[in-house]
């Protein structure tokens, strides 16, 4: 049938009707081309809908119709304009749904939504959830939540070809309550873009693509990006776990999280956020483990305020210390071995409550600079644009309720910023352990002590105006330890009425501190009541470089040549200093333990030709890079800041063909600033490769070759210049659940010769965000819906051979005289819903 110039809806379904609109040419009306309300459930199928004036289909949000294999053509909106009261629906991938109002799903609604649905918004619009939103989308057909003016998902919505764009802010957000559902409601799979116009919850106001107030609904595979702020906000007692997610692109933070909010996130992604990649209130109890941030304002977690809830700083990403973080009575702050904490300008701690450090001696806990890049990498984002200085930032106090603190192996670097206290300042309290710590680079005094009784030992002070000030009620003790190169004093006693002990301490020299009672005394100079006496003539321990050096490694354990019999390279033991190549013999096992690291000299390699057993965890990974790469392992070339790592610095790690698979495993680790034709490499051999972050790598982040078949799964593979996986030579690996960003070239590159099983991978932000493809298919393959093809050059279909598309197999061609020529059987069988 058909409906043409109708004056007002071409048809309308109205007050529950059901039935079937199919097989019907609906155009040129006045208002809707489809009008279904009230109530109202037909199924709508294999429709053409033309030339309205307004929405191709409009409906009622409490009408359930079922929309199958239509087409729309010349509306203003090609979709359906969804307004009213919602009720209880499937939404399909059929026609874009477009939000014309702001929405909300009560109670007792639950909306699903097929794998591919595409939902727009109009300016001004949000959807909130009181009730349940199942968005479960899959890896080829994300759900999409966007601006009317995206044109690259649903087509062109708002009709209006190339004359709109979409931007940061076109719509409001999506918006859970706290009485949504967060077992029944999921958000797999699901893109949120262009949103974060502020949006009053009633409390309070959000800027976010998605807001959680007190809702908790697990997020997996999902990407946050282009937000007029944050990319997600959670707001009061929202714990949400959220997994393998991308936050990108957003105007202020990537995370904005309350000081309630509990969540936790795991392997996710922040990436060019114009703010910091998380913005925390202090008091959150956010975990972190397994992420990466690169390109944001600030690469790391902002944290500031009153911290009023037993919390504990992981070491994934540094924390940044904003404003003032104050540590409340009754509350435990703990710091996990090799967390770095930065400050900003001014920024300090006070500790009121207990403080716990988890760090060993060659593990420590860092508190520096924002501008120290040779600690946690490149944290402000500007690369050699500042550099630190002596107080940069103010200090960490410990107040008279801070007494059953424990502050052992820290490093504190460029504080001290106010004359009046001291980059350390025991401010009436003083933790029960305070030993050993390196206090380095204070502007003013490294340690200032009042009212207080610290008992220090195996420090090193050094670097300061003043190594340690004792104010006028202070009585602290400083033994057994290192006190050097402060300009003005080493120790100044300020306490006419207490002569402070600082005996069997090192002063810069066999002659002892300098003093009127210590003769030619050339160390640091002392002030009167201190007895300094026994003085040490050699330097206790290992001593901190000279700012601005990197913080210097253990002596590394050398390794070359061949390994022979079963060996582990164990923590204890770490850095591994790699020189010229080191070959694990055929039928060896070579064991690496979690959180070793691995560096490597110039154009040294690690081949294995018997088993590299090397299983890191999310909190503890195996790293693999350059002897130049100061951030893991300290300084192991002992020249500061002379050298930086680059992509290239060292080879491969080259897995033979002798090796054994069952027993190779590179899981959880990290390989950077390696080169040759491929970090790491496999030749006929199929080890398990999983969960590792390969980045910056002056090649391919993997090469597999020569009938290889390696089981690669969760792998990050980012920012290597040759591309992210090359594969040749008839190999056929297993590529899933992996993510491909910023690489320079393909995100895979092979040929017809090779197999792969690719599945659930994604890819952003490289030169080609796809797989290269091209030659001769010479035996059956299936091809999968995972990322596109690029063909490079004519695929030849050899006589004998079929090559098989899976629904929603995507191809694209480079341009020239590129086509697919078929001499054996080529089966591309779409579906519906899944074209080809």
């Amino acid at each position: 049938s058909s409906s043409k110039w109708s004056g007002k809806n071409g048809l309308t379904w109205k007050d529950g009707a059901s039935g079937t609109i199919s097989n019907s040419l609906v155009e040129k009306s006045l208002t809707n081309g489809i009008a279904i309300l009230n109530a109202s459930l037909p199924t709508v199928s294999g429709n053409a809908i033309k030339h309205s004036t307004q929405y191709a289909v409009y409906l009622s949000g409490n009408s359930p119709a079922i929309f199958i294999n239509s087409t729309v053509i010349g509306n203003t909106f090609n979709g359906i304009g969804v307004y009213g009261t919602m009720a209880s629906a499937t939404w399909f991938a059929d026609l874009p749904y477009i939000i014309t109002q702001y929405l909300i799903l009560e109670s007792t609604i639950a909306l699903s939504l097929q794998p591919g649905t595409v939902v727009k918004f109009q300016p001004n619009t949000s959807l909130s959830v009181r009730g349940t939103l199942d968005a479960t989308g899959t890896e080829t057909s994300p759900i999409l939540f966007t601006s009317i003016k995206d044109d690259e998902y649903g087509g062109d919505t708002n009709n209006n070809g190339a004359a709109t764009k979409p931007s940061a802010g076109d719509w409001g957000t999506l918006y859970f309550a706290d009485t949504s559902s967060d077992t029944l409601s999921n958000l797999i799979y699901v893109k949120v873009r262009y949103g974060g116009a502020s949006f009053n919850y009633g409390t309070g106001t959000s800027t976010a693509n998605l807001t959680y107030d007190s809702a908790s609904t697990a997020i997996d595979h999902s990407v946050f990006e282009y937000s007029a702020a944050y990319g997600i906000q959670l707001i009061n007692a929202s714990s949400p776990s959220i997994t393998n997610s991308q936050f990108s692109d957003n105007l202020n933070h990537g995370i904005w999280l309350s000081a309630a909010s509990s969540p936790d996130f795991s392997e996710c992604l922040f990436v060019r956020n114009s703010g910091y990649a998380i913005y925390q209130a202090a008091s959150s109890r956010a975990t972190y483990s397994g992420c990466y941030a690169a390109g944001n304002l600030y690469n790391g977690i902002g944290v500031t305020g009153s911290l009023n809830a037993n919390v504990t700083w992981g070491n994934n990403l540094p924390y940044i210390v904003i404003g003032t973080v104050t540590l409340e009575i009754n509350t435990t702050l703990t710091l996990q071995s090799e967390l770095v904490i930065k400050f900003q300008s001014g920024a300090k701690m006070v500790i009121n409550g207990q403080l716990l450090s988890q760090s060993v001696e060659s593990h420590p806990v860092f508190m520096t600079s924002i501008h120290d890049d040779s600690i946690g990498g490149d944290t402000n984002n500007n690369g050699t644009a500042t550099s630190p200085a002596k107080g940069d930032w103010d200090s960490v106090s410990f107040t008279g309720t801070s007494g059953t603190s424990s502050f052992t192996y820290v490093v504190m670097r460029y504080g001290g910023s106010s004359s009046g206290t001291g980059m350390l300042y025991f401010n009436g309290g003083s933790p029960s352990s305070t030993s050993p710590l390196v206090i380095q680079g204070s502007l003013y005094r490294g340690v200032y002590c009042v009212n207080a009784s610290p008992y220090l030992e195996y420090a090193s002070i050094t670097e300061n105006a003043v190594g340690f000030y004792n104010g006028t009620n202070g009585y602290p003790t400083v033994m057994y330890s290192n006190i050097y190169g402060n300009t003005s004093y080493g120790i100044q006693n300020a306490n006419t009425t207490f002569t402070m002990m600082a005996t069997n301490n090192w002063w810069g020299s066999a002659s002892g501190p300098t003093h009127s009672s210590n003769p030619g005394g050339t160390g640091d100079a002392v002030s009167s009541y201190v007895n300094f006496t026994p003085f040490e003539s050699n330097p206790i321990g290992q001593l901190p470089g000279m700012l601005p050096a990197p913080w210097p490694a253990p002596n590394p354990t050398t390794v070359s040549g061949t390994i022979t019999a079963n060996t582990t390279w164990g923590l204890a033991n770490s850095p591994f200093l790699v020189t010229g190549t080191v070959t694990v013999n055929p039928g060896v096992i070579l064991t690496i333990e979690p959180g070793v690291v691995v560096k490597f000299q110039t154009g040294s390699s690690l081949v294995v030709n018997g088993a590299l057993n090397a299983i890191g965890t999310t909190e503890n990974r195996i790293t693999f890079t350059s002897i130049k790469d100061d951030n893991v392992g300290g300084d192991s070339n002992y020249d500061g800041t002379a050298t930086w790592p680059r992509p290239g610095d060292w080879v491969s790690i080259a897995i033979g063909p002798s090796s054994i698979d069952s027993l190779t495993k590179l899981q959880n680790t990290i390989v950077r600033y390696g080169g040759g034709s491929g970090a790491v490499q496999t030749d006929a051999a199929s080890p398990t490769i999983s969960g590792n972050l390969v980045t910056q790598n002056s090649s391919y982040g993997l090469r597999i070759i020569n009938t290889s078949a390696p089981n690669t799964s969760t792998n990050y593979i980012l920012d290597n210049l040759g591309g992210g996986i090359k594969l040749e030579t008839t190999s056929s690996p297993v590529i899933s659940d992996s993510q491909f960003w910023g690489n320079n070239g393909y995100a895979v590159y092979m040929d017809s010769t090779c197999y792969p099983q690719l599945s659930e991978n994604t890819a952003y932000y490289n030169t080609v965000n796809g797989v290269r493809n091209a030659g001769t298919v010479s035996f059956n393959q299936t091809w999968s819906a995972d990322l596109p093809y690029v063909i490079d050059s004519t695929i030849t279909i050899a006589a004998g051979a079929t090559l098989t598309l899976e629904p929603g197999t995507i191809l694209k061609f480079n341009r020239g005289a590129v086509g697919i020529t078929v001499d054996g059987a080529l089966a591309a069988d779409g579906t519906e819903t899944a074209a080809i």
